[in-house]
């Protein structure tokens, strides 16, 4: 596969996986993934004067709106205008930011596993655990439930943030287990780490704090 082919690829798997442009500033890493190194592909020539310069009719190049310097590519018969593009491109990056999964589910959809290991999930509203145990005893460990190879994609320049969300969305399916249970939850801290914290305050510090009498009253109050 040569750059052009490469750069044709990465553009539309983005935008079959999240209906979002590849920016330019994006495209080595991505290109990398393919096993490409661009830099010895174009022989000293810019990334950007590459992309202006080589016909590329599946491509097409847009500009933001919002700032002059960004550029970014999209198939070309993507009939959106510049500002929508630049809009989807920033909800796409904002859902990998927000870890749309919980972080073990995701790695035991990604993770790699040992010749004659297979892996399940558990699920239950206290949290998700992960177990991999010999293909004989898959079948008999209570309380878990197999996830087949066909959802696990270990290879990462194969994969992509939509194809896993698709593997465990399609599992979850599968299996009849509600998709919300393995979905990431912000913890809060708790109020004995909060009462540590102001344990460590200087003697100065805890005068300064006050505490409403009638909070007072209710705490006094409590049995």
């Amino acid at each position: 596969m040569d750059i052009k082919e490469a750069l044709v690829d990465v553009v539309k798997e983005r935008w079959n996986d999240s209906k979002a442009p590849v920016l330019y500033s994006q495209v080595p890493k991505l290109l990398r993934r393919k096993g490409i190194d661009y830099r010895e592909a174009l022989d000293g020539q810019s990334l950007k004067d590459f992309i202006l310069m080589a016909q590329l009719d599946q491509l097409k190049s847009i500009q933001s709106p919002e700032d002059e310097k960004i550029w970014a590519l999209v198939p070309a018969d993507v009939s959106s205008d510049e500002k929508e593009l630049f809009a989807s491109y920033k909800e796409a990056s904002g859902a990998k930011k927000r870890g749309r999964f919980d972080k073990l589910v995701w790695q035991a959809f990604t993770h790699q596993l040992s010749e004659g290991v297979s892996r399940l999930l558990s699920v239950s509203d206290s949290g998700c655990l992960s177990r991999d145990v010999p293909h004989s005893e898959a079948q008999a460990v209570e309380g878990f439930i197999l996830i087949d190879l066909k959802y696990i994609q270990t290879d990462p320049s194969a994969r992509t943030y939509g194809s896993v969300c698709a593997n465990i969305e399609a599992w979850c399916a599968d299996n009849q287990v509600d998709v919300e249970m393995l979905m990431y939850v912000p913890r809060q801290p708790s109020l004995s780490a909060f009462w540590a914290k102001i344990s460590e305050l200087s003697p100065d510090d805890l005068g300064r704090i006050s505490i409403p009498a009638d909070i007072v009253q209710k705490l006094v109050s409590k049995k």
